[in-house]
């Protein structure tokens, strides 16, 4: 199951809402790296003093804007707020899309829920597929659609028997 944790401090300066931490921390218990046991393998995002938000909030927005969550046909669907997001993720099943055990490891396939493109008019990059263990571990590939990341898984699988 994938949990969703935050903690926001804020200090008020006119129109401005200043954030002093904005920390979240998204654990995937059934991707753990090999190297990490039983243990829950954590993703941690955080955003520092820097980041400003209008009176407006038109910067959370922004934030809204690279976060997904998929419809009941797998097509991708931007959430209404951050909550329907995060209570979404926490449903395991709406997160993963295949993995296969091997001796030498796993080859896992997720739903990420937020865009990872690189580029301007880039399609969004929301699934991945990453190897733990064996020589190819830590090694990634990015995908826009559900039927491209569960290709994807499939031929993964067969590059790294």
């Amino acid at each position: 199951m994938a949990v969703l944790e935050g903690r926001i401090k804020y200090n008020f300066d006119n129109t401005t809402l200043k954030i002093k931490t904005l920390a979240l921390a998204i654990h995937y218990p059934y991707v753990a790296p090999e190297n990490c046991g039983d243990k829950p393998y954590t993703m941690h995002i955080s955003l520092t003093d820097d980041y400003l938000l209008t009176q407006n909030l038109g910067n959370y927005m922004d934030i809204l804007d690279e976060l997904y969550i998929l419809d009941e046909n797998k097509q991708p669907i931007k959430p209404e707020s951050l909550e329907q997001w995060s209570d979404w993720r926490k449903n395991e099943n709406n997160v993963q899309v295949a993995l296969d055990t091997f001796s030498w490891g796993r080859v896992s396939t997720i739903f990420l829920g937020k865009d990872y493109s690189n580029f301007p008019n880039q399609e969004p990059q929301l699934f991945e597929t990453m190897i733990f263990g064996g020589e190819y571990s830590g090694k990634f590939w990015r995908y826009s659609t559900w039927e491209q990341a569960v290709a994807g898984h499939q031929e993964v699988c067969q590059f790294a028997i």
